[in-house]
């Protein structure tokens, strides 16, 4: 993530209607949700098995990160 995250970037999750977002933590190398610190794969299954029956997912693949004021796969990175 530190290569392709910078300080306070905005990560985001989405399953259907539901959309988490976060801040990245460079010192920490995390993603920061509500007071909890999460790896990216982290992240994304555990707003995933809150809200459906699935327990994984490819993060990279499911996540965003905001980009110029546009959001862009992680993926794409």
């Amino acid at each position: 993530m530190s290569i392709c995250f910078y300080d306070k970037q905005k990560i985001r999750h989405k399953y259907m209607d539901k959309v988490r977002i976060g801040e990245y933590s460079k010192s920490m190398n995390k993603i920061i949700y509500n007071e909890n610190e999460y790896s990216l794969n982290k992240f994304a299954t555990n707003h995933l098995t809150k809200h459906s029956n699935r327990k994984t997912c490819n993060a990279w693949a499911d996540c965003e990160c905001l980009v110029d004021g546009k959001w862009i796969s992680t993926f794409n990175l």
